[in-house]
């Protein structure tokens, strides 16, 4: 309960943002909590890969959905929030043709929290090594707003290419930890995109692109 409550008060703060779904009401009733929510017509970026049987989206499709999820990544770290699982799923793109992020459950505050016991709910294919980490110790420390930036490159990959990214244990297990791009996904997806992708993806977080203004000026038309 006071999970969801914290959910909740994390999702008010947002409240004007379009690109960040919107919570209206929190209450308890019935021995449990309820949220009442903006209702949004429309799929998760995950249902839609699925249901197209991952056909990639356009490079001017997918431009337009970027817009959108930077500018609602951008305002949570604006507030030192992560949202701690950026992936598809957690993306809904809207009849009208808008992409909101989703599903604040993971969010907390970074920089302030290393001695914190944490918990951590990972999804292989877009978790970055930091969280990981914290899965493995239950301590804050590592993360930071380059952790979201892990997830959605693995996000841009999968939603640009088709397939699903190798998740951090498998390339830390093979002998090369590069993003690879097939013939196909270079005719389609622009080299500027692409580096954009791996400096997104790198494992050490140091050499990670560290913020959303930094893939903003990557992923402007050049």
């Amino acid at each position: 309960k006071k999970a969801f409550a914290n959910e909740i008060k994390m999702l008010a703060q947002f409240i004007h943002n379009q690109s960040i779904v919107t919570v209206y009401d929190g209450f308890s009733a019935n021995d449990t909590y309820y949220m009442a929510m903006e209702y949004l017509p429309g799929k998760s970026l995950g249902r839609i890969m699925r249901e197209r049987k991952r056909r990639p989206f356009s490079v001017n499709h997918w431009r337009k959905i970027m817009a959108s999820v930077l500018d609602g990544l951008g305002c949570l770290h604006g507030r030192k929030m992560l949202h701690g699982d950026i992936s598809p799923g957690n993306i809904i793109y809207t009849d009208s043709g808008e992409a909101k992020l989703l599903d604040l459950g993971s969010a907390r505050k970074w920089g302030d929290e290393e001695k914190k016991q944490l918990t951590s709910f990972l999804k292989p294919d877009f978790a970055s090594p930091e969280q990981y980490m914290l899965a493995g110790t239950g301590r804050f420390g590592a993360e930071g707003p380059w952790s979201d930036i892990y997830s959605l490159g693995a996000t841009m990959y999968y939603c640009l290419t088709g397939r699903k990214p190798p998740g951090v244990l498998e390339r830390l297990e093979g002998e090369g930890n590069r993003m690879a791009f097939t013939a196909r996904d270079r005719l389609r997806i622009p080299a500027q995109w692409r580096k954009m992708i791996i400096a997104c993806m790198e494992l050490d977080r140091k050499k990670r692109l560290q913020s959303v203004e930094e893939i903003r000026e990557l992923f402007a038309p050049q």
